[in-house]
């Protein structure tokens, strides 16, 4: 029976969690998933040149830089790892959030809670529909940080600094800005590690799951000179690794990033009438230029209540029958013009799903609750561990308080402070602050519901009862005023331009609000039923349906952003492609494509480039090249110019 259990706690949760993962990712992307349908991501659109798998080595050799995220392309046809990089990513971030949370030896199953709270979280999640694949490949790599951070200084060995530098190394290649985010957050984090010294230690020895462990975590004991002449050398070996195998990345981010965002603050400036100058010292409208651009962007704080209720302004700016009507993304309020101007631009949700956000305050009450009333008094092992979350609720919590500040940038007085930092200025976007807040959500989540599983007496889960009782009753609340408040909302939706659908809007935040309340109202009774019935069995039930509700729920939320386009007239052969392999006995050829123009978006063009045939007819930006005056020049001659292009079919 010991045996049976054991097996269960260890392989059984685990899976449940990667089933409820996939099964959600499927949902998620579902619309996408055959080979011709394609997602629609307009930075990482799927076009992809015949050779496709020559070019990544080409891309691998010239760049001189290796990550895992490579083998997607090698491995599979283009088509499907277009969808399969954003649901493999979200997966390891997912893990990412599941190890540390393991690490803090959290039940099996709150790990899972966070993890997928973390992997499939709003604005993380969502950016799938701006195509925005290298802030996944980054993110999926660097979140390992804080797993790593935690058993390095537990078991001080070499190999989880070495990690920790290589998976900074693989993220630093992609979405650099974020990525200096998360590194400061992971530098926090070693100092609060370190900072929680003797007291951390000695309350986790009792909590270690094997003997080895306590004498592991009992060495730490010390105080904090002892963990910092003990640790912090070793993160020599993280710098090591990270200057070696992310020397060509940070080169990057250090010039060209830099260059290319100077540059675009200067077009920015520009297109508002507004000149940069040579010389080093900024004039009042150029700095206030600075400003402006770099704040774009921020996080309204009317935004907040979208946390728990997804659409509550609509889904994404200028796109189906729900589009977005808040404020993110709008102009700066000196420039911006009602009715007259695009009144804002947002591709995602900040959703970061009811679920997580009440276990999270759960992980808050039982931060404070007093020991009898969160151990309980149950025989069982799990049960009688103390409190590991004591250790890290505190930091999250100020994690979260900090960055939802600062994501709100100018919408508070308080990121000025930030925004004086030197280099701080090249952030775009304080709402990419939001992306620590989802993280430090998912990791209270974990915490909050280890609280909820293992605590002996009802207090906790009452605590959780009352708790969505609460967020009931606000959301009943919020749906009250939404309706009475419905003819001024229907005229400011109607005054930014968007009079059409101001009506269906209102229907939609309405059916929202009534969603959110649903749902509030079955964490309720599920947490009812669970201080009804106190077993371990039944917790463990009640929570398995608790994490599969969220990541569905999550995983619903994000369908709404995927839009999915057919692809096939690109990739299948037509009667010109097959025409031409025909005459060329099956070998790709040259041609002069006179029909259509040579770009992308030109479904026939594509089709020849996608099969191996090359097109010579220049593309658009290529006019006013030397190839492209060439062509243009000899356009009047078509035969001599087949004869200098070496064309073999017109």
């Amino acid at each position: 029976m010991e045996k049976n259990g054991s097996f269960l706690s260890r392989y059984g949760l685990r899976l449940f969690g990667w089933t409820v993962a996939i099964i959600s990712l499927v949902v998620a992307f579902f619309p996408v998933l055959a080979k011709y349908s394609a997602l629609i991501a307009p930075d990482s659109m799927p076009f992809f040149a015949y050779p496709w798998r020559t070019v990544k080595v080409e891309e691998l050799l010239s760049s001189g830089t290796f990550t895992p995220h490579v083998l997607y392309w090698l491995l599979l046809h283009p088509l499907y790892a277009h969808e399969l990089t954003f649901m493999g990513d979200s997966i390891v971030l997912a893990l990412a959030g599941v190890y540390y949370l393991r690490s803090q030896r959290v039940h099996p199953l709150a790990a899972w809670c966070g993890g997928l709270a973390l992997g499939l979280s709003g604005y993380t999640f969502t950016l799938f529909c701006a195509g925005h694949r290298g802030y996944f490949h980054m993110f999926s790599c660097a979140v390992w940080a804080f797993g790593l951070i935690a058993r390095g200084f537990e078991t001080r060995r070499l190999f989880y600094f070495a990690m920790l530098g290589l998976v900074f190394a693989w993220g630093v290649s992609y979405q650099p800005d974020v990525l200096l985010l998360v590194g400061a957050l992971a530098a926090f984090y070693v100092l609060w590690v370190t900072a929680k010294g003797k007291a951390g230690d000695v309350s986790r020895m009792p909590n270690a799951e094997s003997p080895r462990e306590a004498k592991v975590q009992g060495a730490g004991c010390g105080g904090i000179w002892k963990t910092v002449v003990g640790v912090w050398p070793r993160f020599l070996v993280s710098v090591m690794v990270l200057a070696l195998a992310g020397f060509n990345g940070i080169r990057s981010a250090a010039t060209t990033q830099i260059a290319n965002r100077d540059v675009q603050i200067a077009g920015a400036a520009g297109q508002r009438g507004s000149g940069v100058e040579p010389t080093g010292k900024k004039t009042a409208a150029e700095k206030r230029e600075r400003w402006i651009f770099a704040t774009n962007w921020s996080l309204p704080p009317e935004d907040v209540l979208e946390f728990v209720v997804p659409g509550v302004f609509g889904n994404e700016s200028l796109q189906g029958d729900y589009p977005y009507w808040g404020r993110l993304g709008r102009p700066d309020d000196s420039v911006f013009q009602k009715g007259r101007m695009v009144p804002n631009y947002r591709g995602h949700t900040v959703y970061l799903g009811l679920i997580p956000v009440l276990f999270s305050l759960l992980a808050v009450f039982a931060l404070f609750a007093s020991p009898n009333e969160a151990k309980g008094v149950s025989p069982s092992p799990e049960r009688l561990a103390p409190l590991v979350f004591r250790s890290d609720v505190p930091f999250w919590c100020v994690v979260w308080v900090v960055c939802l500040i600062l994501a709100m940038g100018r919408y508070t007085p308080l990121y000025k402070f930030f925004y004086a930092i030197p280099y701080m200025d090249y952030i775009r976007a304080p709402v990419k602050f939001h992306h620590l807040a989802e993280v430090a959500t998912a990791f209270l989540a974990g915490f909050g519901m280890d609280a909820f599983l293992r605590a002996g007496r009802p207090e906790m889960r009452r605590k959780l009862l009352w708790l969505a009782v609460g967020m009931a009753g606000v959301l009943l609340v919020a749906a009250l005023v939404a309706v009475v408040a419905k003819p001024l909302t229907i005229r400011y939706i109607t005054d930014l331009g968007m009079g059409q659908v101001a009506e269906t809007l209102c229907g939609y935040t309405l059916r929202n609000l009534m969603r959110a309340l649903g749902l509030a109202a079955l964490v309720a009774g599920l947490a009812f039923v669970a201080m009804r019935r106190g077993s371990e069995r039944a917790l463990v039930g009640i929570g398995c349906v608790l994490v599969a509700v969220l990541a569905l729920d999550q995983a619903f939320v994000a369908q709404r952003y995927v839009k999915a386009m057919n692809v096939e007239p690109f990739y299948t052969e037509n009667a010109v492609v097959r025409a031409l392999a025909k005459l060329n006995g099956g070998e790709g050829s040259r041609v002069v494509n006179y029909a259509t123009q040579n770009t992308l978006q030109d479904w026939f063009s594509s089709s020849l480039a996608m099969k191996g045939i090359r097109n010579l007819a220049p593309s658009q930006n290529d006019r006013d090249t030397a190839y492209g005056r060439l062509f243009m020049g000899l356009q009047n001659d078509p035969v001599r110019l087949w004869q200098v292009l070496h064309a073999q079919t017109v």
